[in-house]
């Protein structure tokens, strides 16, 4: 198969093909939605919330997904997500430790807000992780990077 640049249409199949194969790796499931979010495959994209509800949820999973959900056309289902799984994690861990990375569930939160210029619930998301881990620095760079508009 030869793909061209640029050819969102032609990585469908093989990324379906790969998330189907390799179900323990979320980035494949990561980038099939974000592929189908591209060609405006809303159906295909929100697929993705049920398939991250079931795999494991550190940092590294984050960083495809955060990317997927600021851009999501359906900002408030990210919101509703994201806050399931700040509820959950504590149990989440608890059953398996480390599988929820709930600072990162955070900083992704108040990235949303952000986005949707909620500042003042972005920052109290921000507030909430740094307080909750206050020598990790990704929620005081998000916090400086999401609000910067607001000064």
């Amino acid at each position: 198969m030869t793909l061209k640049q640029g050819d969102i249409n032609g990585v469908i199949e093989p990324l379906e093909k790969l998330a189907k194969l390799n179900p323990q790796q979320s980035e494949y499931s990561v980038l099939l939605a974000q592929a189908k979010q591209q060609i405006g495959d809303k159906e295909g994209s929100s697929s993705l919330s049920g398939c991250f509800r079931h795999k494991t949820r550190g940092f590294e999973g984050f960083t495809g997904y955060g990317g997927f959900v600021v851009r999501s056309t359906r900002p408030e289902a990210a919101v509703g997500l994201l806050q399931e799984t700040l509820t959950n994690a504590a149990q989440e861990n608890t059953i398996q430790p480390g599988s929820v990375d709930a600072v990162a569930v955070q900083v992704l939160l108040g990235n949303v807000h952000a986005t949707q210029k909620r500042y003042p619930q972005a920052i109290s998301t921000f507030d909430q992780a740094i307080k909750k881990a206050p020598q990790d620095f990704r929620p005081v760079l998000a916090k400086a990077m999401g609000v910067k508009g607001t000064r």
